[in-house]
């Protein structure tokens, strides 16, 4: 949410991140495209390299996840989820 980006350990290596809302990706390309789709991914759900919480937490998992997918269209939801997908399509 800084302007100016943060530093992210990606393997090791330090890079520069960017993160944005849909919202500025929306006003960004709404010239060009038109949102078909939003929604976000592991907003409530552990992200799925975090297979050690799945094994050891199933229910809760699934619980989760379906909770999730219930709610993963819902806003500001998806703005808080470590992925937000967006489906553009060409005008």
């Amino acid at each position: 949410m800084k302007r100016d980006g943060i530093d992210a350990n990606i393997f090791g290596e330090t890079v520069r991140t960017y993160y944005y809302f849909a919202s500025d990706i929306l006003s960004l390309s709404s010239n060009v495209f038109e949102c078909k789709e939003i929604y976000g991914l592991n907003f409530m759900s552990p992200i799925p390299s975090a297979t050690n919480f799945y094994i050891r937490h199933r229910q809760l998992s699934a619980l989760l996840l379906r909770l999730e997918d219930e709610r993963r269209h819902t806003y500001p939801l998806y703005n808080f989820s470590d992925h937000v997908v967006l489906v553009l399509q060409k005008k």
